[in-house]
């Protein structure tokens, strides 16, 4: 059965907070995921992976909110912008198999977990600007064992 996750930066972010963690979207982030959300109309996620930074989370809950469906989201302390793309695709590994996936997180590490999954090499990834979302195909989960479905830039 074939298996989709879908990987997401969030959108951007307001330059300073107190700390990296509490940086917001900024209002021209939130219009970014309304209109990165449009690309994951009619698809069916079974849940929603996403790092605790605060703009990480906006922009799962804008995606979700836009998608009318009951999606489960998962806050994972280990996928934020220092952690590593090889822990990352382990954790992940957990959430495959029961539907499709959406994981919200930063660069480097959605560029990172893409070149994993894709070809076995984190510098192989594909780029992400913000709002950006990747469509990776599976059959099996692991690495390079992924392939490239789509990929969707905001203007």
């Amino acid at each position: 059965m074939t298996q989709t996750l879908y990987i997401m930066r969030h959108g951007d972010a307001v330059p300073m907070a107190p700390k990296d963690s509490e940086r917001s979207l900024s209002e021209f982030g939130k219009q970014q995921v309304a209109s990165a959300a449009k690309h994951l109309e009619g698809i069916e996620i079974s849940r929603c992976v996403v790092s605790p930074y605060l703009r990480a989370q906006q922009t799962a809950n804008i995606v979700i909110q836009s998608s009318n469906q009951a999606i489960e989201i998962e806050t994972e302390s280990k996928i934020t912008p220092d952690d590593s793309p090889s822990g990352v695709v382990s954790l992940l590994e957990r959430y495959m198999g029961g539907g499709d996936v959406l994981m919200v997180s930063h660069q480097p590490l959605v560029s990172a977990v893409s070149g994993l999954l894709l070809k076995g090499a984190a510098i192989e990834g594909v780029p992400f600007g913000t709002g950006t979302i990747a469509a990776l195909e599976f059959e099996d989960f692991g690495l390079g064992l992924a392939t490239l479905k789509w990929l969707k830039h905001t203007q």
